[in-house]
């Protein structure tokens, strides 16, 4: 029988209705982090790219198909599978108009 660890990286404040997985949000849309669902594992290879709750990333593009994401982290770059990016809910920045 195997046991799932639970994830290390607590989530932030998620009140928001407007929060989405990183993989629905629009491209070139940046967003604050609000958790990392997963397992352990998931959340220490997240942990590791500094993809943390409250941190704030950018979108930058999205293979079609379930393909990899690209964010931004300032200067940094970083890429995801499309599964990781379904993990982390986000709230994009600038939702007032």
């Amino acid at each position: 029988m195997s046991r799932r660890a639970k994830p290390n990286i607590m989530p932030a404040d998620i009140n928001s209705g407007d929060a989405v997985s990183l993989a629905e949000l629009a491209t070139g849309r940046s967003a604050r982090v609000l958790e990392v669902r997963g397992d352990a594992m998931l959340a220490g290879r997240m942990e590791a790219m500094g993809i943390l709750p409250g941190t704030i990333i950018t979108k930058k593009s999205a293979i079609p198909y379930h393909g990899p994401i690209v964010v931004a982290k300032g200067s940094v770059q970083l890429a995801i599978s499309h599964d990781m990016g379904r993990s982390i809910l986000v709230e994009p920045e600038n939702q007032r108009k």
